[in-house]
């Protein structure tokens, strides 16, 4: 019965700290991990309703020795400017496809919130977190006057919530207590049907499969937080960020790493030539720099590590080098400036084909990165695969128009009967790759290669 459990929470709350001075705890009493855990299941259970959703509401509440009034600020329930709703018990969630499940004891009930409506402020790179995303949240609530409130058979308690990102530890009458955490289960909830799962075939095969706008984006986690350094996870081919939810799992979860990182993830159509899907990449980089810290007063933001696996390696790299006229050189001799081209395409042909490093990138990852090629884009299903690729209509036209300009004779034909995609790019002896491969990282960034045998 709901109102059995919010009394065996108030009883928890009361023996945990409803106690005088000289009747304070041991720390390491047997009893106060068995009333934690009272108390937590307990606040669960009694606000849970029939639907498996924890209420977070004001009102009165049932206790078989009296009542409860609770009371909650709406602010309690609003996180980066969005309104939480939704909230399930994080023990309720059964966990499937990440190899831990982390949870920090402590006191309260850990839930799992969804985002709503904006209604208020969101505070900088709050638009870029990831549309579907579950907040893990804990509840608390308050009694004052616990001892008093349950001999008279009355008692008032204020709700308070606290996501993950936001404190570990809280004050309750003078105690400094951990909060209770569960991550993981919100996590997998996010994932959980969600349609990213679809993007790594569909997104390969179709230019515009997410129709909300632009499929290459940026999309962070959390919030931006000064004085972290950002780690860009760049997934590869036939695949989506959704691959990268492990490492997630494992990162956001280490007390070392998330205290001084925070995650960030590309996603892009990976069936789009490389150096389209790179150009957007590095420009993506730089508008959200100067986005978040005009000013440049953050100086973990320069700090940038950029990890790539598989072909997200190749478009990594384009980060980190100065190409020059390179990749230009490879469509025509003539210079760019002397090529007419309508002013939209002059910037894409620009952005996709002119690297410079980026300032504020420290380190590049390669993880299986296919510098010199990889042999599955020699295989007959993958020039099968290539054919269904459906580029961008700003790709195609651009292609044409550099054909028609060409001095090349050979180039003009393969540009003109088949636009190369990133299947084509990723061929031993493409042109494309062997250019990328003979530009060196620069030397004020450090790069690192995970090659598995």
């Amino acid at each position: 019965r709901k109102d059995q459990a919010l009394a065996a929470a108030v009883y928890a709350y009361a023996f945990l700290f409803g106690r005088r001075p000289e009747d304070a705890l041991q720390p390491f009493d047997p009893r106060v991990d068995v009333a934690r855990n009272v108390y937590n299941i307990g606040l669960t259970r009694g606000l849970t309703g029939p639907n498996g959703e924890v209420s977070l509401e004001s009102g009165v509440q049932p206790l078989p020795f009296g009542s409860l009034s609770i009371s909650i600020d709406p602010s309690q329930k609003v996180w980066a400017g969005r309104e939480l709703t939704k909230f399930l018990p994080a023990t309720s969630v059964q966990v499937r496809g990440l190899a831990n499940r982390y949870r920090q004891s402590g006191i309260g009930a850990p839930l799992s919130a969804t985002r709503g409506e904006v209604v208020s402020a969101q505070p900088p790179g709050a638009a870029r977190v990831a549309p579907r995303l579950q907040i893990p949240v804990t509840a608390v609530l308050r009694l004052p006057g616990v001892r008093a409130g349950i001999a008279e058979g009355s008692l008032s308690g204020s709700l308070e919530t606290f996501a993950e990102d936001e404190r570990p530890t809280l004050e309750i009458e003078g105690h400094t207590i951990p909060l209770e955490r569960e991550t993981s289960s919100s996590l997998a909830y996010t994932l959980e049907g969600a349609p990213i799962w679809d993007f790594g075939l569909a997104g390969f095969r179709v230019g515009d499969f997410m129709t909300t706008g632009p499929v290459e984006k940026l999309y962070f986690l959390k919030p931006y937080r000064p004085g972290k350094i950002p780690l860009v996870l760049v997934h590869g081919t036939l695949s989506s960020p959704a691959t990268w939810a492990q490492v997630v799992n494992e990162l956001d979860n280490d007390p070392i790493v998330s205290s001084h990182y925070q995650i960030w993830l590309f996603i892009y159509n990976t069936g789009n030539p490389i150096a389209y899907s790179s150009g957007i990449l590095t420009s993506s980089l730089r508008e959200v720099v100067e986005e978040l810290d005009p000013d440049g007063k953050d100086p973990a933001l320069r700090r940038m590590v950029v990890v790539g696996h598989s072909q997200g390696g190749l478009l990594t790299k384009t980060v980190a080098i100065h190409s020059g006229d390179a990749f230009w050189k490879q469509v025509t001799q003539r210079p760019f400036d002397e090529v007419k081209l309508d002013p939209k395409l002059r910037e894409l042909a620009k952005r996709s084909l002119f690297y410079e490093p980026l300032p504020f990138v420290e380190r590049v990852v390669f993880m299986s990165t296919p510098h010199g090629g990889s042999y599955l884009s020699d295989f007959a299903p993958a020039a099968w695969l290539s054919r269904l690729i459906k580029l961008p209509l700003s790709v195609t036209r651009l292609v044409v128009d550099l054909a028609s300009q060409s001095d090349d004779a050979d180039v003009r034909k393969k540009l003109t009967a088949h636009p190369p995609t990133s299947l084509d790019n990723m061929r031993a002896g493409n042109p494309f790759l062997e250019t990328l491969r003979t530009l060196p990282i620069d030397p004020h960034i450090k790069a690192h290669s995970i090659i598995p045998e």
